[in-house]
């Protein structure tokens, strides 16, 4: 069971087989594709990688730090440019050499698939709040032509992955950024050129971005990896974190090489980062970020040119002081929307705040998979069509929320600009197909649900359907906001001195407040009744198939037959949505404040292997009655089930937080500066 990062770095079973030269990286580096450092170590490679090898011995034993296991990749990487260019005894002796390190580990009784961890690795301590920004490339020739591509270099961008991309150049064109890592891939330098545009700070090819290495999977059409691979292609679908080919993990690798990067990226200047790279690294950045572990592959999708931001928050403790009084929060700008606490480190120097006293960051997947084109309009998740799919709606704004307040009581009305967001909410939703709204019975949830329907029932007179839809709002009390207590209309960052309010009421409740406890049990109950209203429409689509089949070739042609929807729509708050994500992804409550969602933002969850039947609970079936009874029935077991892609009632996560179809209300990407007027 993975845990989101917070205090503890996260232990992720990562193998030893990439420091063989059988898995001398497939797409080895140019002198001339290398960054800063790394192309002086290019130049030079005939002399360090020997030198090198020191760390790779040392990190082979689990006592080196993350910079020297990627020193060891560095000087593999080197050792094969070197061969690949014709080749030199000093370069071919350090490739056998690290050859023959990591021979000796394994004969020292380290099977390949139970090699070193990362239990060292942590994040570089950060001084004030970074943003980083990844986007994936646009379409590619092999994308479009279904060939597996992996780390190899051949494919280009389409016509339409060029128009994806200078769609995502025109989406962050009001954003800055102080610098671009890329991957050193031509489809995905390519994209990075078309959005960093006319832009004058640097980009940085990054070797360790380069997308996952698949070996001799790489340059097949999928149709060719079935039949040649049968059995193995199959674990690669249904279980890629223990998938195995020639000798190597290929997921756990990319967590490894994922894990590294960040030491790249946070350890670089500025606070807004764009990072362009491809599917499967990227999400394996957003997993390492957020402390998920190789089984959570393909579960946190990456569409073509999706963008995704996390942001990381300093947090310190100030317990090491010069003045006898408490140290106050000290704050350059208050980032409490972005996850916590922001300390002025020039104002906690001068306090005496040792910087021993900073703590590992702060991590908010602050929105994910932002597409060119609404997330609603694609049936298929990666690379398969979802059967049922899940659509949560944040309720618009209210006062409380425009000025970053905990709600001032459980009856506050949207404002006006809560009323509009709730309306382009409808406005996205009115080419889906609902039956079913689920809401918060609160009034700004209801609001917003009322909208949506209205635009629903008339999607007829919109010119959206050709005959009349009729959807049924429930209303569910356990999708009722968290209970605040006392700190209703209090501002969110001062409820807490020195860490976000997310993590005070882990370790307290707030005095007649609602305890985390129960926030989580009644979110995993609603996610069950979602669940269980999608396996009886696909079971009552299977049993009446036959019969609207027939139905529709006695209307005669072009009458399809009328079928329930596979699409629900959940209208309710931020912090039950959250804990219903981590419900989908099997998380414990420690995942509260690790996923950000703005009024009027929309999160898609999709059911490619369907809903299947969610478990039942003896216990939890005694309580209640009636909708309520329904919502207090069964209970998924967080945190005691396996999750992978692949398994029939898993969820795959589209998107999260999307606000483009707010229009001039949508959330900006980067962070505003510090001399922003509206700021």
């Amino acid at each position: 069971m993975a845990t989101l990062l917070r205090s503890q770095p996260p232990i992720l079973s990562v193998s030893a087989p990439w420091l063989s030269t059988s898995s001398l990286l497939p797409a080895s580096p140019s002198a001339a594709s290398l960054p800063f450092s790394r192309t002086a170590f290019a130049a030079g490679r005939t002399h360090l990688p020997a030198r090198l090898l020191t760390g790779a011995r040392k990190y082979l034993s689990g006592s080196a730090p993350v910079l020297q296991r990627r020193a060891v990749s560095r000087a593999s990487s080197a050792a094969s440019g070197t061969l690949g260019s014709g080749g030199n005894v000093a370069a071919s002796a350090a490739a056998s050499t690290v050859a023959e390190t990591a021979t000796e580990v394994r004969d020292a009784g380290s099977a390949p698939q139970s090699a070193p961890n990362l239990a060292g690795f942590e994040f570089p301590v950060i001084k004030e709040a970074k943003r980083v920004v990844l986007v994936r490339h646009g379409e590619s020739t092999w994308n479009a032509t279904g060939r597996i591509q992996g780390s190899s270099d051949f494919s280009v961008l389409t016509a339409k992955g060029e128009s994806q991309a200078e769609t995502s150049r025109q989406m962050l064109a009001a954003d800055s950024f102080d610098l671009c890592f890329h991957s050193p891939l031509q489809r995905s330098a390519r994209t990075a050129e078309v959005i960093w545009a006319a832009r004058t700070a640097p980009m940085i090819p990054l070797h360790d971005l380069r997308e996952i290495d698949l070996y001799s999977f790489q340059g097949l059409f999928k149709e060719e990896g079935k039949a040649r691979f049968g059995e193995n292609y199959r674990m690669w679908q249904k279980d890629a974190a223990n998938f195995e080919i020639d000798g190597h993990y290929p997921v756990r690798e990319l967590w490894a090489r994922a894990a590294a990067c960040w030491q790249d990226i946070l350890r670089s200047e500025g606070r807004s980062v764009l990072v362009v790279a491809h599917n499967a690294v990227n999400q394996a950045l957003v997993a390492t970020a957020t402390g998920l572990g190789p089984e959570y592959f393909r579960l946190l999708l990456q569409s073509n040119c999706g963008v995704s931001v996390l942001d990381f928050v300093p947090h310190y403790k100030p317990h090491s002081h010069s003045h006898s009084e408490a140290v106050p929060p000290y704050k350059a700008h208050d980032y409490s929307h972005a996850g916590g606490v922001v300390v002025d480190a020039v104002a906690a120097a001068e306090k005496g705040v040792e910087e021993e006293e900073y703590l590992l960051p702060y991590v908010c997947l602050n929105r994910l998979n932002q597409t060119p084109a609404p997330p609603i309009l694609a049936g298929v998740s990666g690379g398969r069509k979802a059967k049922a799919r899940v659509i949560l709606v944040c309720h618009g704004d209210t006062d409380s929320s425009a000025q970053r307040r905990f709600p001032r009581s459980s009856q506050e009305p949207l404002n006006m600009l809560g009323v509009v967001q709730s309306r382009k909410t409808a406005e996205l939703l009115l080419d889906l197909r609902v039956d079913t709204i689920f809401s918060s019975p609160l009034p700004r949830a209801t609001r917003t649900a009322e909208a949506v329907l209205e635009v629903q029932e008339a999607a007829d007179c919109l010119g959206a359907d050709c005959e009349p839809r009729y959807v049924d709002v429930v209303t569910v009390e356990e999708l009722t906001d968290l209970g605040y207590g006392t700190w209703e209309g209090a501002m969110r960052a001062e409820v807490s001195a020195h860490e976000r309010w997310e993590d005070q009421i882990k370790s307290a409740a707030v005095t007649n407040g609602e305890s985390l406890p129960s926030l989580w049990d009644r979110a995993d109950k609603v996610w069950t009744v979602i669940r269980r209203h999608l396996a009886e429409v696909q079971r009552d689509r299977s049993a009446s198939a036959g019969a609207d089949v027939a139905a529709a070739t006695e209307a005669g042609p072009g009458s399809p037959p009328i079928e329930r929807s596979e699409t629900v729509i959940v209208v309710g708050h931020e912090t039950v949505f959250q804990a219903m994500l981590a419900s989908c992804l099997k998380l414990p409550d420690d995942a509260l404040g690790s996923f950000r969602l703005d009024p009027g933002s929309i999160t898609v969850v999709d059911f490619p292997d369907g809903v299947g039947e969610p478990e039942s609970s003896n216990e939890s079936d005694s309580k209640g009655d009636g909708a309520a009874g329904a919502v207090g029935g069964a209970g998924v077991a967080t945190g005691k089930q396996g999750i992978s892609a692949g398994v029939v009632g898993q969820g795959v996560v589209r998107c999260i937080n999307y606000t483009a179809h707010l229009g001039r209300w949508a959330v900006p990407v980067t962070l505003p500066s510090a001399n922003d007027e509206d700021f």
